[in-house]
C-alpha cells in the first residue's frame, strides 16, 4: 500500500514504494487516497472455474492497467447494493476458464470519500480474496431474491401463497440441485405480467459533480462509474445505461482515451444513452437565462461532435426547481423532452402529474416525464416496480413509464443485482411488464398519449430545499458576476472582431465551460463541502481577473486619445455618474454605447438631517435604531412605509437533516433578533447624501451606507458584513404600505407573478420564492421594487418583501457564509405597476459602466425602438460566419419594434436559441409575442 493526501496519477504506480498491509488496517482518513499492489495465485483447484477477486479497500477503488481504468469498485450505497453476491460492488472479474498456478497482479487506486457517502471515518482495509464463482448457484439466488420482492407487495392471498409455495419448494431443492430449484421458479418467470402499464428500464448514475466530496475526486468517480458500466454492458447484451453531463466525458477523454473510445463503441451499439443535453446537470433556479442557453449548446455540441448524436431531451433527475420560462429555452434549444424526479420531494403537496405537458411563461409547450418510482436510484426490484405502478397518476391515460435505476449522487451506477432484477421481470407473473431500453424511445412512445395528458403552467416550484436560494452567498454573487463579465465581454469583442480584431472564441469557451461547471446543483445552490467552495471562490476570482485583463485589451485596441470613455452593456439609455480617485464624473451612453467622462459639477438638492436624508425625488427618514420609519416621494406626499423598512434581523434557522437545503417553513413565526445601529453618520459625496449605519451582534459586525442620488427615487443599501453567525439568517424586512394580491419577479429572461397570500396549502408552501434582479409589489397606481446586485431568496407575504441575505448552517459546511461579504439592494419607489423602469434600473444595479482609458467614439452597438424589447446579448456566431443578437419581450405583451445597429452586415436571419438558421427576417418590423426569447444573426 502506498499512501497520499492527494490522488497520485496512474502511469507510474509499478515504481511507487509499498509496504506492507494486513486486515482491518487503517490507511487513510475523508479524501486520503492510496495505491494498492495486489498479487495472488490460483490454486491448482480451481483450473477450469470461472475465478473473481472479491476486494474490499475500505473506500472507492478503480483497477488499472498502465494509465487506462478496467474495473472499479465501491462500497454499499443503498439497500440494493447489499444485496449483491458480492456486498456492493466489489467484484473483479479474472477469467471464466481458469489456470492452475495462474499469477494474479492487480494494481488499485483508491480513495476513501465517507461513510456511505458522509464525511466521515477511515478508510480501512478489509480483505482481498480469489474466489470461485458457482454461476448457476448464482441465478438462482437472484431467481430467488425477485420473488421474494414480488411476495413483499403481493396482498391477494392466494397470489401470495403460490408464491410462497414456489420459493420454499425451490429453497428445499436447491442444495441438491440448483437447476430443479430454478426449474421450480421458471414459470413465474415466464407469466402473465399486469398489463395496465409497462416499464423502460434505463441503468442510471446520476454522478454529481460535486457534494460530498470535491471536483478532483469527482474525476475519478467517473473514471470509475464508467468502468463499471462498460464490465455491465459486456456481461449483459440487453443492458442499457444512461449517462449525462458532457464535462465528465470530455474528462475521460482527455485522460483515459481507451475507456473513452470503449464508451464511443458502447453508445454505437445502443448500450449507452447519451442523456440531457446540457454540459452539466445545472441549477435552473440560479443560473441566468443567457447561461442556461449556453450549457445547452455545450452540452448538444459535445455529444454532436464527439458521439453524432443530436440530443432532444433535457433531462435534469435532481435540480431543485425549475424556472418559468424554462419550456421556451428548452423548445427553441431542440430539447422538446423533460424528465426529473425531483418535484415528488414536495413537502407540503403533492405534486399531481407523473406525466404531463408543460408551459412556460410564453406558453412554450415540453412534454415532461417524472418516472413514478419517485427515484433516479431505484432498485429495480418488483416492489419498486409495483410502487411506481401504484404511484404512476396517468397510467390510464399513458400506460408507459420509466424505470430510472442503480447507484446515483456518488456514481457507480447499477450493480449485478439491478440488472438481474430488470433482466427477470420482462413476463413477471403479476407485475408489470419492464424491458430495458432507451428514455428516448421511451419519450418518442410517450408522445403518441400527448394530447390525452394534462397540462401545467408557470414554473415547477419544489416546495423543499429553498435555502438554496441564499446559501453560499460568495459563490452566489460570483457566478452572477462572471456571468454578465463573459456577456459584457463578449460584445466587446464582437465590436473589435468587426474591426479586424481576433475574436478569443477558445478562450471564452474555457471561461464559459468552467463558470458552467460550477452551476452544477449542488454547488452553486451551496450545499457542498468547505473545500468545493474555497477552491471554486478562488477559480472565479482568477476568471474573473483574466476576464478583466482581457476587455482591458480590447478597450485598449478599440480606442484612440487620452480621454476616458465609459461603456454601457445594457439595454437602456443612462446617466450615470462614476468616483475615480476621489473625483465623481457622469457619462450618458446610449445602449450598447460608448460616452466620455464629464467631470461633476457641483450637485444641489440633496439635503440631511440627525433623522432623515433626502434628494429632488424622495425624503427619508430613520429611527434611532437605523432602520426607515418614512420613505415619501415628494411630488404626491405618498408614503410607501406602514411600518419599518430595511429592518435587519436575525432569524433562528434551526438545524434541519439537509441543512444547508431547507428552511423552517415557520422560521417566520419564531422570535428574530432586530439589529439595532449602535451609531450613525451622514454626508454628502458628490452626488449623494449617504447615512451610514453601523452595527453589531456578537462577533458580526455590519456598515451600511443608505444611499440617495441626485436624480433617482432609488434608495440603495450599500452592505459590508463580516458575518459569524450559526443557525441564523440574516434578512432585510420591508413593511410597504402597498397591497396586492401578487408579487412579480424577475426571471431568466422574463418575470412570473406570484401570489402573496398565505392562506392556502399551496401559498403556504411558497414561504420563500427564487428571484433574480428583483421583486415588485405594485397595487395599480403605485408600486416598491426592491432590487440586488447577487441575492436570489425572498420571502413576499402580505404587503413585506422579506430579502434573505445570508445563512449560517453547518452541514456540508460548517463555514457556509462565514466571513466578510458586500453586496448592494435597493428600493425603487415608483408610479403605476411592475414595468420597464423597473427592469432597467435593476439591469443598472447589476451591470455597472465599464470604463476605457481612451475615446471610443461608438454611440449604440444595437439598439431597439420598444424599451419592453430587451437586447441581451450581442456576440460572435459560433460558427464564426456572423454576429449573434439576443433579444427577449420583457412585459409580457405582444411587441412590435425596430433593430438600429452600427455593425456592418449583408443579410439578417432567425435563428434558434442553438444558432441554427429557421429564415430571413426583416429587423425594421420584428414581431415578438408575450416573453418571446428571438435571436436573429447578421450575416
Amino acid at each position: 500500500m502506498h499512501p497520499s493526501a492527494e490522488p497520485i496519477p496512474p502511469g507510474n504506480q509499478a515504481e511507487l514504494s509499498y509496504r506492507p498491509i494486513h486486515s482491518k488496517a487503517v490507511w487513510g482518513g475523508v479524501y486520503d487516497c492510496a495505491w494498492f499492489q495486489l498479487h495472488g495465485t490460483i490454486p491448482a483447484g480451481a483450473a477450469g472455474k470461472h475465478v473473481v477477486a472479491h476486494i474490499n479497500v475500505g473506500g472507492e477503488a478503480v483497477v488499472y492497467e498502465g494509465t487506462e481504468p478496467q474495473s472499479a469498485i465501491t462500497l454499499p450505497m443503498n439497500f440494493m447494493d447489499r444485496l449483491q453476491s458480492g456486498v456492493g460492488k466489489t467484484i473483479i472479474e479474472i477469467t471464466k476458464q481458469a489456470e492452475a498456478n495462474q499469477d494474479v497482479s492487480l494494481y488499485i487506486d483508491a480513495g476513501y470519500n465517507g461513510y456511505y457517502g458522509y464525511p466521515f471515518g477511515w478508510g480501512i482495509f478489509q480483505y482481498a480474496d480469489l474466489c470461485v464463482v458457482d454461476d448457476d448457484l448464482l441465478a438462482y439466488y437472484y431467481d430467488y431474491q425477485c420473488i421474494a420482492s414480488l411476495l413483499s407487495v403481493t396482498t391477494d392471498k392466494n397470489e401470495r401463497t403460490s408464491l410462497e409455495k414456489h420459493l420454499n419448494e425451490s429453497y428445499t431443492l436447491h442444495n441438491s440441485s440448483t437447476e430443479k430449484a430454478r426449474a421450480i421458479l421458471k414459470p413465474l418467470f415466464d407469466a402473465q405480467p399486469d398489463d395496465s402499464a409497462a416499464f423502460t428500464a434505463i441503468g442510471h448514475s446520476h454522478l454529481d459533480l460535486a457534494w460530498l466530496w470535491p471536483v478532483r475526486e469527482t474525476k475519478r468517480k467517473a473514471q470509475r462509474t464508467f468502468a463499471n458500466q462498460l464490465t455491465n454492458a459486456g456481461r449483459y447484451p440487453n443492458y442499457v445505461y444512461g449517462a449525462s453531463q458532457p464535462w465528465q466525458f470530455e474528462y475521460i477523454k482527455n485522460n483515459a482515451p481507451q475507456q473513452y473510445a470503449a464508451l464511443q463503441k458502447m453508445a454505437e451499439r445502443g448500450q449507452l444513452e447519451l442523456q440531457g443535453g446540457m454540459w452539466v446537470e445545472a441549477d435552473t433556479n440560479l443560473a441566468s437565462g443567457e447561461a442556461l442557453i449556453r450549457q445547452i449548446h455545450y452540452g448538444k455540441e459535445f455529444f454532436r461532435n464527439e458521439f453524432g448524436r443530436e440530443m432532444k431531451m433535457c433531462w435534469l433527475p435532481d435540480v431543485f426547481g425549475y424556472n418559468g420560462n424554462l419550456p421556451q429555452i428548452l423548445k427553441k434549444s431542440g430539447l422538446p423532452y423533460f424528465m426529473t424526479i425531483k418535484l415528488s420531494w414536495n413537502e407540503h403537496n403533492r405534486f399531481p402529474y407523473r406525466s404531463f405537458k408543460w408551459n412556460g411563461i410564453d406558453g412554450s409547450q415540453v412534454l415532461v416525464h417524472m418516472p413514478p418510482g419517485d427515484d433516479y436510484n431505484s432498485d429495480a426490484s418488483p416492489a419498486c416496480v409495483r410502487y411506481a405502478l401504484n404511484n404512476y397518476t396517468e397510467r390510464d391515460l399513458a400506460p408507459e413509464g420509466l424505470l430510472v435505476y442503480g447507484i446515483g449522487d456518488g456514481g457507480g451506477g447499477p450493480g449485478e443485482a439491478h440488472i438481474e432484477m430488470v433482466m427477470r421481470q420482462r413476463s413477471l407473473a403479476g407485475s408489470p411488464r419492464v424491458m430495458p431500453g432507451s428514455a428516448i424511445d421511451f419519450f418518442g412512445n410517450l408522445e403518441q398519449y400527448s394530447e390525452k395528458l394534462p397540462s401545467h403552467n408557470g414554473e415547477l416550484y419544489l416546495e423543499k430545499h429553498q435555502g438554496t436560494y441564499t446559501t453560499q452567498a460568495a459563490n452566489k454573487a460570483f457566478n452572477r458576476r462572471c456571468e454578465y463579465a463573459l456577456q459584457d465581454l463578449e460584445a466587446l469583442c464582437t465590436l473589435a472582431w468587426q474591426k479586424g480584431r481576433d475574436y478569443p472564441q477558445d478562450q471564452l469557451d474555457v471561461w464559459w465551460k468552467e463558470v458552467l461547471l460550477y452551476q452544477f446543483h449542488d454547488i452553486l445552490p451551496g450545499s457542498s463541502i468547505t473545500r468545493v467552495y474555497e477552491e471554486s471562490r478562488a477559480r472565479y476570482a482568477t476568471i474573473l481577473s483574466e476576464i478583466d485583463a482581457e476587455r482591458t485589451k480590447v478597450m485598449s485596441f478599440l480606442s484612440s486619445g487620452k480621454d476616458e470613455s465609459a461603456f454601457n452593456p445594457t439595454s437602456f439609455e443612462r446617466h450615470e455618474y462614476l468616483c475615480k480617485d476621489d473625483t465623481w464624473f457622469a457619462a450618458d451612453p446610449a445602449p450598447y454605447g460608448f460616452a466620455p467622462l464629464k467631470e461633476l459639477p457641483p450637485q444641489t438638492g440633496l439635503v440631511f438631517g440627525v433623522d432623515h436624508i433626502e434628494n429632488e425625488h424622495i425624503r427619508v427618514q430613520f429611527s434611532d435604531q437605523g432602520e426607515i420609519i418614512s420613505a415619501i416621494t415628494k411630488k404626491d406626499g405618498a408614503e410607501y412605509a406602514e411600518n419599518q423598512l430595511n429592518t435587519l434581523r436575525l432569524y433562528h434557522d434551526k438545524w434541519l437533516f439537509f441543512n444547508a437545503w431547507d428552511i423552517d417553513w415557520k422560521y417566520y413565526k419564531k422570535p428574530s433578533h432586530k439589529l439595532k445601529s449602535y451609531r450613525h453618520e451622514t454626508f454628502i459625496d458628490g452626488p449623494t447624501v449617504v447615512r451610514r449605519n453601523y452595527y453589531k451582534h456578537g462577533r458580526t459586525t455590519l456598515t451600511q451606507d443608505v444611499v440617495l442620488y441626485t436624480d433617482r427615487p432609488i434608495i440603495y443599501f450599500k452592505t459590508n458584513c463580516n458575518y459569524h453567525e450559526t443557525f441564523k439568517m440574516l434578512r432585510a424586512d420591508f413593511d410597504l404600505a402597498i397591497n396586492s394580491p401578487f408579487v412579480t419577479c424577475d426571471i431568466q429572461l422574463g418575470s412570473i407573478e406570484r401570489s402573496t397570500g398565505d392562506e392556502t396549502d399551496v401559498e403556504k408552501a411558497q414561504f420563500e420564492i427564487c428571484a433574480h434582479k428583483y421583486v415588485d409589489l405594485s397595487d395599480g397606481k403605485r408600486g416598491a421594487s426592491l432590487l440586488n446586485d447577487s441575492k436570489y431568496g425572498h420571502r413576499v407575504k402580505g404587503n413585506r418583501i422579506s430579502l434573505n441575505l445570508l445563512r449560517s448552517p453547518i452541514y456540508p459546511d460548517k463555514k457556509a457564509d462565514r466571513g466578510s461579504h458586500s453586496f448592494t439592494y435597493a428600493l425603487f419607489l415608483h408610479d403605476g405597476g411592475c414595468g420597464t423602469e423597473t427592469l432597467m434600473h435593476s439591469y443598472v444595479l447589476n451591470k455597472p459602466l465599464i470604463l476605457a482609458n481612451g475615446q471610443i467614439d461608438m454611440p449604440s452597438l444595437v439598439r431597439t425602438d420598444s424599451p419592453a424589447v430587451v437586447v441581451e446579448t450581442i456576440k460572435r456566431a459560433h460558427s464564426g460566419d456572423g454576429i449573434i443578437l439576443r433579444f427577449y419581450e420583457s412585459q409580457g405583451i405582444s411587441s412590435i419594434c425596430s433593430l438600429e445597429t452600427t455593425f456592418s452586415f449583408k443579410d439578417a436571419v432567425e435563428t434558434d436559441l442553438m444558432e441554427n438558421e429557421l429564415g430571413s427576417i426583416e429587423i425594421n418590423k420584428l414581431d415578438f409575442t408575450p416573453f418571446e426569447i428571438k435571436t436573429i444573426k447578421l450575416k
